[in-house]
C-alpha cells in the first residue's frame, strides 16, 4: 500500500455467485468480489501500520474467471465500496482497478443469511489486484495478491 499510509499488509479477499434464483435481479448471476483488511473488525488481518481500515468490494458482471477485470467491468450499484480509514481521515472512491484473475475454485451454495435475498456460491480467487481509491492529494494505491 502506498500513499496517505504505506506498508504491508493481509487480508480476505471473498468471493461470492449471487445464484440465478437470487432475489435481487440487479446482481443475479454475477459475483460479488471485496478485498478487506481491519483492526477495528478483529477479522484475522492486518492492515498496515496507522490504517483502521482497508475495504473494497464491487461485482463483476457474470461468473468471474480468470482474466483482467477493470473499473469497466463492474456494476454500479449498492454492492460497491472503496474505502481506507486512516485515523479520522477517511479516503473512499474508486479510482483505478486492475484485476488479474489467475485461478477460480468454486465452493459450497449456502443461503444469504444478511439480506435474505437468496443462494450464494462462495469462490477462492488466485490473482492480483491493483486499487486506486479517493483523489490527490489523500489517493492510495493498493497491490495484492489473492491465494
Amino acid at each position: 500500500m502506498s500513499g496517505a499510509a504505506q506498508g504491508p499488509f493481509t487480508c480476505n479477499g471473498p468471493a461470492i455467485l449471487f445464484m440465478p434464483t437470487f432475489k435481487d435481479a440487479t446482481v443475479r448471476g454475477s459475483t460479488e468480489v471485496g478485498l478487506m483488511s481491519s483492526s477495528v473488525f478483529q477479522n484475522g488481518t492486518t492492515p498496515p501500520p496507522g490504517v483502521d481500515l482497508i475495504s473494497w468490494s464491487a461485482v463483476v458482471r457474470g461468473t468471474v474467471r480468470p482474466g483482467t477485470y477493470t473499473e469497466k467491468d463492474l456494476l454500479p450499484g449498492k454492492y460497491e465500496a472503496a474505502a481506507v480509514r486512516i485515523g479520522k481521515k477517511q479516503v473512499s472512491g474508486l479510482k483505478r482497478l486492475k484485476f488479474v484473475v489467475k485461478s477460480v475454485t468454486a465452493g459450497d451454495v449456502h443461503e444469504d443469511i444478511v439480506s435474505k435475498g437468496g443462494p450464494m456460491r462462495e469462490y477462492k480467487i488466485a490473482g492480483d489486484i491493483e486499487l486506486v481509491i479517493g483523489d490527490a492529494p489523500d489517493q492510495v494505491s493498493i497491490r495484492a495478491t489473492l491465494d
